[in-house]
């Protein structure tokens, strides 16, 4: 699958200057010159020359909005436009995704709607758009956006490329091969109109970097006769890509693709000649280094690299908790973000949306009603089941499922401690796991190769047959979401619907 290093990393640090380039030469390019706009455009490359080395240092944000300012007070709309849109690409870079998103809408509201549209400022705004809300997981509302970009370009072979294989990203993450191939499809074509104004045009690296996009979608589509000749003709010309960032993201499709294969040692160097480009060309971002260092986890748990497997579940575990504190307000502006974009765009439609809410409400209300009605009646049936539950110790759970560790001494010193930090959530939790069950995680990869560390952890406190109560109270959650979780597993394990949860698991290792 395609990943999100060149969406949120390569292709904005590759193409920095060029893409502000496009900005100066393409913007309201009909716009008197004068001495003040001349050093306005002089002081916005100056401080993209310097961001593109410094990129995290706050003070070349401080410095356009300053410029910003400047612009408006002349009526510059190139100066306005050109400072905001190097500002968000920052942000984008940073994978900032809360300011981004109030940049934008700051840029939305008070200028961007109030000009005539032009393919740079709409590659621009919707190409970062849909990348914020791709990032975030809102795939089908980024593939919204990056197709509402497609459809207002004019000259879409020289700027739909990114949007395309983006859409193709989504397509992917939602587990459609079908439509993700389609764009695949439509991006190939993209490139091969390319006029000599875009950055793809005759670019052999691109054409390579599609290859390696094929031998995926087609692997992931069990068609392994098209995969095979793109997967070869992929690896035949890895030695002609100039590009470090594009060998980082064809190596990372090469080795999702032989993760399809099962042919996980190949795999495993592929994902670690991706690692050494993606620390060569320093774009280290929170979400590109959560996506690698799953994809090694995954890889260590199936080949049995123990040392590996310790080292990946903290540091996949360390990311995670960054993410969730620099994103802990962005999904809900986020989602403001997208109800008022549907306010504007039609109001008939919100209001349908209010009417569907009230409905939902007013039927879960009902529904609320009736299960408390429920409730009272089984109470003192559920108190007897929970009360039984409390009862078994864990090391009974473990047997009755069949799934001691291999020595009675092993099981009384390791399991105990395995017990108390299943309790206290810790995350050295999976580690002590696999040692002690080590053909565990391989079989569930096996079965589903994208499983994460969040579903491998839920998966071993099911397996060592927590409680649904137990579960809930470990992880911070409610009952409901534990058994919503539960339902959810059947169909990425392909559990039959008429059998135990718990007894599949036990059978997992007989």
């Amino acid at each position: 699958m395609k990943n999100k290093f060149i969406l949120l990393g390569n292709f904005i640090k590759n193409n920095f200057l060029l893409i502000l380039v496009f900005c100066s030469v393409f913007l309201f390019a009909g716009e008197p010159s004068s001495a003040l706009t001349r050093k306005i455009d002089e002081k916005i490359n100056l401080i993209a020359m310097q961001a593109v080395e410094d990129i995290y240092n706050d003070k070349y944000i401080h410095q356009l909005n300053v410029v910003n300012e400047e612009s408006k007070k002349i009526n510059y709309s190139r100066g306005i436009l050109n400072s905001y849109f190097l500002k968000n690409y920052i942000y984008n870079f940073r994978g900032d995704n809360e300011k981004l998103l109030k940049s934008f809408g700051e840029l939305d509201s008070k200028f961007l709607v109030k000009k005539p549209e032009n393919d740079n400022n709409i590659n621009s705004f919707y190409w970062q758009l849909g990348g914020v809300f791709l990032d975030l997981g809102f795939h089908e509302r980024s593939i919204d956006y990056l197709k509402e970009g497609i459809s207002k370009l004019t000259h879409k072979d020289d700027f739909a490329f990114q949007f395309n294989t983006d859409i193709a990203y989504n397509y992917g993450e939602l587990k459609n091969y079908r439509q993700y191939l389609y764009y695949i499809k439509e991006a190939e074509g993209n490139y091969i109109r390319a006029t000599p104004q875009s950055v793809y045009y005759k670019d052999p690296d691109y054409r390579y970097y599609l290859d390696s996009f094929y031998a995926l979608a087609y692997s992931n589509l069990k068609k392994f006769g098209q995969a095979n000749h793109y997967l070869n003709l992929t690896r035949k010309n890895l030695k002609n890509v100039n590009s470090h960032s594009m060998l980082l993201n064809i190596y990372n499709n090469l080795s999702d693709t032989e993760v399809n294969y099962k042919n996980y040692n190949q795999a495993w160097d592929d994902i670690f000649n991706a690692k050494k480009y993606y620390e060569e060309v320093n774009v280290i971002t929170l979400s590109s280094d959560l996506e690698l260092s799953q994809k090694i986890l995954n890889l260590s748990i199936l080949t049995q690299k123990k040392d590996s497997i310790e080292i990946y579940t903290k540091k996949v575990e360390e990311i995670k908790e960054k993410i969730k504190e620099r994103d802990r307000n962005a999904k809900d502006f986020a989602l403001n973000w997208a109800l008022n974009d549907e306010i504007k765009k039609d109001k008939n439609e919100v209001l349908k949306y209010v009417v569907s809410a009230v409905v939902l409400s007013v039927s879960a209300g009902i529904l609320v009603f009736l299960y408390l009605k429920k409730k009272k009646k089984s109470r003192y049936n559920s108190k007897t089941v929970e009360n039984n539950e409390e009862e078994l110790s864990t090391e009974n759970k473990i047997f009755q499922n069949n799934i001691e560790p291999k020595t009675v001494e092993f099981s009384n010193e390791k399991f105990i401690q395995l017990n108390e930090l299943a309790r206290a959530n810790s995350p050295e939790f999976l580690t002590l796991f696999q040692e002690l069950y080590p053909n565990f995680m391989p079989k569930i990869l096996d079965i589903d190769p994208k499983t994460n560390i969040t579903e491998l952890r839920f998966y071993a406190y099911l397996f060592l047959n927590f409680s649904t109560k137990d579960i809930a109270q470990f992880t911070n959650t409610s009952i409901r979401t534990v058994q919503t979780k539960k339902s959810n597993i059947r169909k990425k394990l392909n559990i039959p619907s008429g059998e135990d949860v718990y007894l599949w698991f036990g059978k997992l290792m007989n």
